[in-house]
């Protein structure tokens, strides 16, 4: 028999009738000095009565854009994911949240709809479904295997209560060096990532073994705590945010401040083999009680 969260977990599908499968078609042209592909693909979103046919379609956009991307092998929003991005109570903005962050993997220029078809517009639940257009920008050459890491927090489910402290546990599996970024997308400047280590206070990011953040090797004593930004901080009890880790084979000086564009072109001048990134999303609770 289903468990009483598996159950949660298909009624929370079944009501927004979330589509994750895409189709997509790809026609590359390879370009000298980059890797550069002209691509068509299509998204997909299904739909209920109280999501807006504009978010569905925004959705579905966002969702070809992925595709394109060539990402949905390694960004998979789990269900886990979902059942936490109900507890925001507004799943469809945090699930939108993830799939736009996804997009730090590679770059999509000059975006063109091709078309946009709402399929079973006489029904309750109907598909928005959306072909896009897109010059992409892939990685430099491919990955390497052997240079690869793990990075996780200090708390299995991934969430914190506001201003509760944060640390951070990288694993590589050779030396290298690591930053970390930071997006709050219901921040006022919600278009900024902003970088959190390595940091005035904390610099040596070079790595060969574990390494907890904020790190021993810090000129004194910081913390990170887990903030909800003031435009959230009276109207909600559980916003989503992200964690980008980046790790590079020699050492590389990021900016403070990027756009997730910036920040996505700014790893693409990088060869493949000589860098990787994880996602991790967390959840942060008001000091509000429910």
């Amino acid at each position: 028999m289903p468990t009483t969260k598996l159950k949660n977990l298909i009624k929370i599908i079944t009501k927004l009738n979330i589509s994750v499968l895409l189709i997509s078609m790809f026609f590359f042209h390879i370009f000298a000095g980059a890797l550069a592909r002209t691509v068509q693909s299509i998204g997909s979103y299904n739909y209920g009565p109280t999501v807006p046919e504009a978010t569905a379609c925004h959705l579905a956009t966002q969702n070809a854009r992925k595709e394109a991307l060539n990402i949905g092998a390694n960004e998979v929003v789990s269900g886990q994911d979902i059942l936490l991005c109900a507890e925001t109570g507004n799943t469809e903005k945090c699930l939108l949240n993830k799939s736009i962050w996804s997009e730090v993997t590679g770059l999509i220029r000059d975006v063109k709809i091709i078309s946009k078809k709402i399929v079973n517009p006489d029904k309750d639940y109907k598909t928005c479904r959306v072909k896009i257009s897109a010059d992409v920008k892939s990685l430099q050459g491919d990955k390497d295997p052997g240079f690869d890491f793990t990075a996780t927090l200090d708390r299995h489910d991934r969430k914190y209560r506001h201003q509760e402290k944060i640390e951070f546990f990288i694993s590589p599996s050779t030396k290298m060096y690591v930053t970390i970024f930071l997006w709050d997308p219901h921040d006022e400047n919600k278009k900024e990532v902003i970088r959190l280590f390595p940091n005035r206070l904390d610099n040596r990011n070079g790595l060969a073994s574990q390494l907890k953040v904020p790190t021993s090797n810090a000129t004194r004593p910081y913390e990170f705590r887990a903030m909800f930004s003031r435009n959230t901080l009276r109207r909600a009890l559980l916003i989503d945010q992200y964690v980008l880790v980046v790790a590079t084979r020699s050492p590389i000086t990021f900016k403070k401040k990027y756009t997730p564009e910036e920040l996505n072109g700014r790893l693409l001048e990088i060869p493949a083999s000589d860098w990787r990134r994880k996602r991790i999303d967390f959840y942060v609770l008001s000091g509000k009680e429910p």
